[in-house]
């Protein structure tokens, strides 16, 4: 069998690629103390964490609206708290909340499309040059592909791919435990699963960069039980404050009910509003 996967890491090759032939040459430097991390508007995910003993407060609020043959009224938000220790740990949260409505004609009943939510409390150490240890406790629940909940607590290592003033990559292994509940399918009930987490980040200029993320996660005990999301974002600071964020995101349930598609495509725009909390004493 070709598990998705393939597909998937054929993009982060691409994009790893790319991110290596910009690069500049620089000291090696983790993903929390890259010079990203003193712009908070283009702040996402590892790569962009804030500068050591400092947090960051980043909100995404985005929506759409289409009306004619067909009507769609959906709506997307996100944010992330982060904090780096002077030792450059990153600790994180966060939390996501989609939602969309779809009429197929006027008269007709509203189908809900999208409906999930999740959260992901997330910690970085460094250990030896670009060698790294994490690990995350995460909880999702997607009432559309028939997810009433996943729950589990992870552990992994990884390393910093590339470390250059415009240019980061991070990869990484875990492995993951926990529960999880699909009322159409007796499958997937305990997770045990080989996790791989990878980020890119790329600074554009002083006001504009690109993002990409890639989170997977493979059954061990049951190959058909796999889930994956590819994310990558173009933002933009407007403000000092806010920035304009437009991202194509791309979820893969392996375990659906037999009506819903395993994939979905999304892509959309927000605004992205950042504060800074005054700076956090040494831990």
């Amino acid at each position: 069998m070709i598990y998705p996967f393939n597909r998937g890491a054929r993009l982060l090759v691409g994009l790893i690629a790319l991110g290596v032939m910009l690069a500049r040459p620089a000291a090696a430097q983790s993903p929390g103390s890259s010079e990203t991390s003193t712009d908070q508007t283009l702040a996402q995910d590892l790569a962009s964490a804030p500068a050591p003993g400092k947090s960051s407060v980043s909100i995404t609020v985005g929506g759409q609206i289409q009306q004619g043959r067909t009507e769609t009224k959906g709506m997307k938000v996100d944010g992330i708290f982060a904090h780096s220790t002077q030792r450059k740990d990153l600790i994180r949260l966060d939390a996501e909340i989609d939602y969309a409505r779809y009429r197929p004609a006027a008269g007709e009943d509203e189908l809900v499309v999208e409906n999930s939510q999740q959260a992901t409390l997330f910690y970085l150490r460094p250990q030896h040059k670009r060698l790294y240890l994490f690990g995350s406790t995460a909880w999702r629940r997607d009432m559309i592909v028939g997810l009433n909940y996943r729950a589990y607590a992870e552990a992994g290592a990884g390393t910093v791919v590339v470390a250059r003033a415009n240019v980061d990559s991070f990869i990484g292994l875990s492995y993951a435990l926990g529960r999880e509940h699909r009322p159409h399918t007796n499958q997937g009930a305990a997770v045990s699963d080989i996790g791989i987490l990878q980020n890119f980040h790329w600074r554009i200029s002083d006001i504009m960069g690109i993002e990409e993320w890639f989170k997977g996660h493979l059954q061990v005990t049951d190959s058909d039980d796999q889930t994956y999301t590819f994310n990558v974002s173009l933002m933009s600071k407007l403000t000092k404050y806010a920035g304009l964020k437009i991202y194509y995101k791309r979820q893969y349930d392996a375990l659906t009910p037999p009506t819903v598609s395993n994939l979905q495509n999304e892509i959309g725009m927000g605004v992205q509003i950042n504060f800074k909390p005054a700076a956090t004493a040494k831990p």
